[in-house]
C-alpha cells in the first residue's frame, strides 16, 4: 500500500470514528428529554355535538354499513384530535332543545386527550333534557359559550340541521356574529339527502320502532292550534298536517347553508371522518405561537444521519 493510500485510509477511519461519537453523543442527549420553545402553528376548537333524537338515525355510513349520524360525529371529532398537532387545544359541548351546554373547556390535545376521548364516548342522546331541537337557537348559544372563553377557539358546531317542532323562517331566532363579537369556525352537515324514519327507544336505550306521524309536531311554531281556526282556515291546516313528513329525518342542507351566510361561518358537509380535520387545519383557523417542541426527534434524525454517513461506501473502501 503507497504512502498516499495508507493516509487517506487513516484519514477515513478518523472520519468515521468523529461521526460515531456525534451519533453516539446525541443519541445520548435524547435521554435528557431536551425540549425548546419555538413557533409554530396550533388550533383551538370547540366540538358542539347535535345529541337531538334525529342523530340516531343511521344514515350516515357508506353503502352496507349504516353508522347513526351522532356516531359519524363522534368519529369525526376523533379524527380531529388525532390529526392536529400537539400545544393545539380542544373542548366539547352539545346541544339539544335550544340550548349548547360545556361539558369540557378546550385542554392540550395530547395532555388531555384520554379526557376528551372519555367525554366524546360518552355523549349520548339520553343527556337531552327535552325533546325539542332549535337548531338556530342552538347555534346562537354556542357562539356565546365559544365568546366567553379565552382565547376564542374555533367554532365546530355538528348537526344534521333538523329543527323540531318546525319554525317559520320568518319568525326565526336572529343569530348574529359579527364586529368584534365575530367567532370562526365551521357548520358541519351530517346525514344524507333522503328523508328516513327516526328511531325511537326507551331510556335504557332499547328500541320501540320509530316516530310516527301523529307523534311529532308537524305545523311551524307559533302555529295557532287548530281547534281556534275557523273551519277553511283549520281544514288547510289539516291538509299541511297529513302533507307533512316531520316525523322523517334529512340532512338539512339548505338550511345549514342559510345559517352559515348568515353568521359567515364556513360550511362543511361531512363526507369522511377525515375531511373535519382537514378542513380545521385551514391557514385561517391557526394561531402561531411559542410552544414546547420535543427535540429528541430532531437529535435521533441527526445522529442517523451520522452513522448512516459513517458507514457510506466511500469511507468503508480501503482502496
Amino acid at each position: 500500500m503507497r504512502i498516499g493510500s495508507v493516509g487517506q485510509w487513516l484519514a477515513r477511519r478518523h472520519l468515521r470514528f468523529w461521526l460515531l461519537l456525534a451519533a453516539t453523543a446525541l443519541l445520548g442527549l435524547t435521554a435528557l428529554n431536551p425540549v425548546m420553545s419555538l413557533p409554530r402553528d396550533s388550533y383551538v376548537a370547540l366540538f358542539v355535538l347535535d345529541i337531538t333524537q334525529s342523530m340516531n338515525t343511521p344514515d350516515a355510513g357508506g353503502a352496507g354499513e349504516p353508522r347513526t349520524r351522532l356516531a359519524a360525529a363522534k368519529d369525526a371529532v376523533r379524527a380531529a384530535l388525532l390529526g392536529l398537532p400537539c400545544g393545539s387545544e380542544a373542548g366539547i359541548a352539545v346541544f339539544t332543545e335550544y340550548r349548547s351546554f360545556l361539558l369540557l373547556a378546550p385542554v392540550d390535545i395530547c395532555a388531555g386527550y384520554a379526557e376528551l376521548a372519555s367525554t366524546l364516548e360518552r355523549l349520548d342522546w339520553r343527556m337531552g333534557w327535552a325533546g325539542a331541537s332549535q337548531v338556530s337557537k342552538g347555534l346562537h348559544f354556542a357562539l356565546e359559550a365559544d365568546r366567553a372563553l379565552d382565547p376564542k377557539p374555533v367554532l365546530v358546531f355538528i348537526t344534521d340541521g333538523h329543527e323540531a317542532p318546525p319554525t317559520d323562517p320568518s319568525l326565526r331566532y336572529p343569530v348574529e356574529n359579527s364586529g368584534q363579537r365575530r367567532v370562526p369556525g365551521l357548520i358541519v352537515g351530517v346525514g344524507a339527502d333522503a328523508l328516513s324514519p327516526i328511531p325511537k327507544f326507551d331510556m335504557d336505550g332499547n328500541p320501540l320502532g320509530v316516530w310516527a306521524a301523529e307523534e311529532v309536531a308537524q305545523l311551524s311554531v307559533p302555529t295557532p292550534g287548530v281547534g281556534n281556526l275557523d273551519p277553511k282556515d283549520r281544514e288547510a291546516a289539516a291538509l299541511r298536517v297529513r302533507q307533512s313528513t316531520e316525523h322523517l329525518s334529512s340532512l338539512k342542507e339548505a338550511h345549514l347553508k342559510t345559517l352559515a351566510a348568515e353568521t359567515d361561518l364556513r360550511y362543511l358537509r361531512l363526507t369522511s371522518p377525515g375531511s373535519l380535520a382537514e378542513a380545521l387545519r385551514r391557514p385561517e383557523f391557526a394561531r402561531t405561537r411559542s410552544l414546547p417542541t420535543d427535540l429528541r426527534w430532531v437529535l435521533a434524525g441527526i445522529a442517523l444521519a451520522a452513522t448512516a454517513g459513517a458507514f457510506a461506501p466511500r469511507l468503508s473502501s480501503r482502496t
